[in-house]
C-alpha cells in the first residue's frame, strides 16, 4: 500500500531526500526553516534545489558526507550540482556518524552492503579519516599510496565491480592551495619552516604534502601521544618534528603556519576559538592558512588579517579536493568553474 517512512532529527535526513528511491508515497517538507513541524525536517526548497529530490529514483547512486558534525557542510551543494551538469544519476546526502571506530565501521558495513542503496562512495571528514583506512584495511580493499603512508583517507569510492579503494585528496590540494597563498609555485616548498597545529586526519595530509615538496614542518598538538606518533609515522618522508602543545609555538621560527584542528568551525564546539591568541604578532613575510572553511573567515584568519598577514582560507582547499572527488565517483571532471562559482571562490586563487 502507499507508504511513508522516516526517521527524525539529523541522523534521519537521508530517509527523508531518498524516499522515492524506496518508493515512498510522499515525504514532508516545511514551506521554510521556520515552519518545520519536526526535527530533521527539511524545506521543499532544500529537497529540490540541493538534492534534487525529483530526480530520485529506485536507480539513483547514493554518495555522501561522512562526519560529525557536518551540517555546515558545502558538499550536497556542489556534488549534487555537479551530477546534474555531467547527467549522472546520483544523490550527496549529509551522513553523521558519531565519533569512535564502532560507529564508524558498523554504519559503513550497513552502507556498503545494504541491497538496495546502490551506496557508491562518500567524503569523510573529521573524525573518522584515519577510520577508513583502517576499514578498507579489514576489507581487503585497495588504498592509494598517500593514505597508506598516513594512514588517513578523505574518499571511499564503490566500484560496479564491487571493489572498495580509499584515496587522499587532501594532500595535494592542501600543497597546491598553500603554495599559491604563499606567493610560490609548489615547488618552492623546499626549506620553508612551516607550523602545522593538529595531529588528526587533516593533519596528516597537510604535513605529508608538505615535507614530500622539501618543507621542514614542526607540530603542535594539544595531545602528546597523538603528536609523536604523526612524527613516527611520517618522519621518513621528510623533515617532520613534534614541538609540543599550542603555547610553544613562537611565529619568529616559521615562515608559515596551517590550522588542522577543527577551532573556529561554524557549528563545532569551540567555533569561537582560535589556535593563537590575538595578541600573536607574525614576522614579516608569513603566511596563516586555516582548513576550516565554515566560516570563510575564522577567527584565526581574522587575527592575521588584523596585522596585514597574507591568509589562505579553507574554502580553496576545500574547492580541490571536491573536484578530485567528483571525478573519482563519475569519471568526469567537475564542471570548468561551477565548484568556484558555487563556493564564491576568488578567480585569483581558482586552479
Amino acid at each position: 500500500k502507499p507508504m511513508i517512512a522516516l526517521c527524525m532529527g539529523e541522523f534521519g535526513e537521508m530517509s527523508r531526500v531518498l524516499a522515492p528511491k524506496f518508493g515512498g508515497f510522499l515525504t514532508f517538507a516545511a514551506s521554510d526553516a521556520r515552519t518545520t513541524t519536526a526535527p530533521g525536517q527539511l524545506t521543499t526548497r532544500e529537497l529540490r534545489e540541493v538534492f534534487r529530490f525529483d530526480s530520485i529514483k529506485p536507480s539513483t547512486r547514493v554518495y555522501g558526507l561522512v562526519g560529525h558534525p557536518i551540517g555546515h557542510s558545502r558538499g550536497p551543494v556542489l556534488h549534487n550540482r555537479g551530477f546534474e551538469a555531467v547527467d549522472h544519476d546520483g544523490v550527496y546526502l549529509r551522513i553523521p556518524v558519531t565519533p569512535g571506530w564502532e560507529s564508524f565501521k558498523a554504519s559503513l558495513i550497513q552502507l556498503i552492503e545494504h541491497p538496495k542503496l546502490d551506496f557508491s562512495g562518500c567524503s569523510v571528514t573529521h573524525p573518522h579519516k584515519e577510520n577508513l583506512v583502517r576499514l578498507v584495511r579489514e576489507l581487503g580493499g585497495e588504498i592509494d599510496e598517500a593514505s597508506d603512508r598516513i594512514s588517513a583517507a578523505n574518499t571511499l569510492v564503490i566500484e560496479d565491480s564491487g571493489r572498495i579503494r580509499c584515496l587522499n585528496t587532501d594532500v595535494a590540494a592542501a600543497v597546491q592551495s598553500f603554495a599559491a597563498g604563499s606567493g610560490r609555485d609548489a615547488t618552492a616548498l623546499r626549506g620553508m619552516r612551516v607550523a602545522v597545529f593538529g595531529a588528526g586526519g587533516v593533519a596528516r595530509a597537510v604535513v605529508y604534502g608538505l615535507i614530500r615538496a622539501g618543507a621542514e614542518v614542526r607540530v603542535f598538538n594539544r595531545t602528546r601521544d597523538r603528536g609523536e606518533a604523526m612524527q613516527r609515522d611520517l618522519e621518513a618522508w621528510g623533515r617532520v618534528t613534534f614541538a609540543g602543545g599550542f603555547q610553544a609555538f613562537e611565529s619568529r621560527d616559521f615562515e608559515g603556519l596551517v590550522n588542522c584542528t577543527p577551532l573556529g568551525m561554524q557549528g563545532g564546539p569551540v567555533s569561537e576559538e582560535s589556535c593563537l591568541g590575538e595578541a600573536t604578532t607574525f614576522p614579516e613575510g608569513f603566511v596563516v592558512m586555516d582548513t576550516v572553511y565554515a566560516p570563510r573567515r575564522t577567527p584565526l584568519l581574522r587575527i592575521a588579517e588584523a596585522q596585514g598577514v597574507p591568509v589562505v582560507e579553507g574554502i580553496e582547499m576545500f574547492r580541490l579536493q571536491a573536484e578530485r572527488q567528483f571525478a573519482a565517483w563519475t569519471g568526469s571532471s567537475a564542471p570548468h568553474g561551477l565548484f568556484d562559482s558555487l563556493l564564491d571562490v576568488p578567480k585569483s586563487n581558482s586552479a
